[in-house]
């Protein structure tokens, strides 16, 4: 028999957050969501300001924050605080109209009923066009977005743009019109670096990612049988790099230019190239796809695919986001921030990435994936 004896740190201050509107009123249940950005305190919390518009964190005073603040009618509101004093006040900003048309035949013809999803600030917005191919999206953050078009008769398509304030709620913002191609398909194989047919590969147009939530598999992505054929469709014409991946035995791509309408065959994807953000013992962790580029001392780890509505996304990674460390310790390599961001599910990691934008760091959840 062992006696251990637990000594709690003591506890820290509370600390206050007072929501406000663009005039100061005050703003009434606006959900407030704190996260510690200091490893060695694992603080995540949400509480909703009452009606005078404050909200008290409770054991949070002295530490690293990211405090994001959601509310009706407004756009999402991110702040990263240094050291938490004993409140801070975050004034929320009118939430933006945006609107967008989707087209085909080089704009020619308006798109009804295409899927139009939204992506900003870690949040997911959907709509459906209407006849006319237009769709709207109310109260978006003024921000950079990501916007993503699906329709059964085409290929799907991206775009990205910032969105920036009108000054009237009635006055949409208007997004770039997006012209939809009738898409073209793939088939082949997946081979290992044997030439024996691998079951169970995922293929698709561009990076196919190595972690993924635990569900369905993405739009747009096929899985090989058991002789390692698949199809693919959908993809958008032009020159497209289909790739496969298999947990432990590795990536392969192939180079092919894809025609609207017709499919390209006989492709084989061997799998010879070793995916070192492969881990085998990982069942939690944060739903990122991890590349390398540079060498030597000049080596960056790089997020090149990040998991469509998972705990990695909602907490506001991006892709091309550098990672430069994990729980406060760089990374050397794509093993070793592998290494770093996987655990328990269920538990958080504090990642500290560069961008455009300048220094982030994030608490990430990790939840269960899929290799």
């Amino acid at each position: 028999r062992t006696n251990l004896t637990v000594e709690l740190p003591a506890p820290r201050d509370a600390f206050t957050v007072s929501v406000v509107d663009e005039s100061g009123r005050a703003v009434d249940a606006a959900q407030v969501a704190v996260l510690s950005l200091d490893p060695s305190a694992p603080l995540r919390q949400t509480v909703f300001t009452s009606s005078d518009g404050k909200a008290t964190i409770a054991d949070a005073r002295g530490l690293e924050l990211r405090v994001v603040v959601e509310a009706p009618g407004f756009g999402v509101a991110v702040r990263q605080v240094a050291k938490a004093g004993d409140k801070i006040e975050i004034a929320l900003s009118r939430g933006v109209l945006v609107e967008g048309s989707v087209t085909s035949v080089r704009g020619r013809r308006t798109v009804e009923g295409a899927s139009v999803t939204l992506v900003s600030e870690g949040r997911r917005f959907a709509a459906l066009t209407n006849k006319d191919g237009i769709y709207r999206i109310k109260d978006v953050a003024a921000a950079p977005v990501h916007i993503i078009v699906a329709h059964p008769d085409f290929a799907n398509a991206e775009a990205t743009a910032t969105v920036t304030a009108t000054g009237r709620a009635d006055r949409a913002f208007e997004l770039p019109t997006i012209d939809l191609s009738e898409g073209g398909g793939v088939e082949g194989v997946v081979t290992d670096a044997q030439g024996k047919a691998v079951q169970g590969a995922r293929v698709g147009a561009g990076v196919v990612p190595a972690y993924l939530p635990a569900g369905t598999l993405p739009t747009g992505m096929a899985v090989t049988d058991a002789k390692g054929r698949f199809k693919l469709s959908g993809i958008a014409p032009g020159k497209a790099e289909i790739e496969a991946y298999a947990p432990d035995v590795g990536r392969g791509v192939a180079h092919v230019v894809i025609q609207s309408g017709r499919n390209v065959t006989g492709i084989t994807l061997r799998l010879t190239h070793a995916a070192g953000d492969d881990d085998p013992t990982v069942s939690g962790s944060v739903a990122v796809t991890l590349g390398e580029r540079g060498d030597g001392d000049d080596l960056e780890v790089v997020v090149v695919h990040v998991a469509d509505a998972s705990e990695a996304e909602r907490a506001g990674l991006a892709v091309g986001d550098v990672v430069l460390s994990v729980d406060g310790r760089d990374v050397v390599d794509m093993r070793d921030a592998r290494a770093r961001l996987s655990g328990p599910t269920r538990t958080d990691v504090v990642i500290e990435v560069e961008r455009a934008s300048g220094t982030v760091k994030l608490r990430v959840g990790r939840e269960q994936v899929r290799r």
